[in-house]
């Protein structure tokens, strides 16, 4: 069985309140890719896309830059859980 994997952008993180914010905002700025919240012990981390392709997420993450400096590009994720 072949294991999907993906590299979502963190576009921040912290408490709920402030996730849940950003959420909306991001959701807003980028509708193109779907964002989500995702809780890792202690904070709170917001999520944008799945990206397969390495040139896409960095093409992307250039865009995402220029209005959430914060954010980053995370190591593959396992897209099966």
């Amino acid at each position: 069985m072949r294991i999907a994997l993906y590299m979502p952008i963190q576009i921040g993180f912290g408490s709920y309140s402030v996730a849940s914010k950003l959420k909306s905002e991001v959701g807003l700025d980028f509708p193109q890719y779907s964002s989500n919240i995702i809780f890792d012990s202690p904070t709170y981390r917001v999520h944008l896309g799945r990206f397969k392709d390495k040139m896409d997420v960095e093409r992307t993450y250039t865009e995402v830059r220029k209005k959430y400096p914060e954010s980053i590009i995370l190591k593959p994720l396992n897209g099966n859980k």
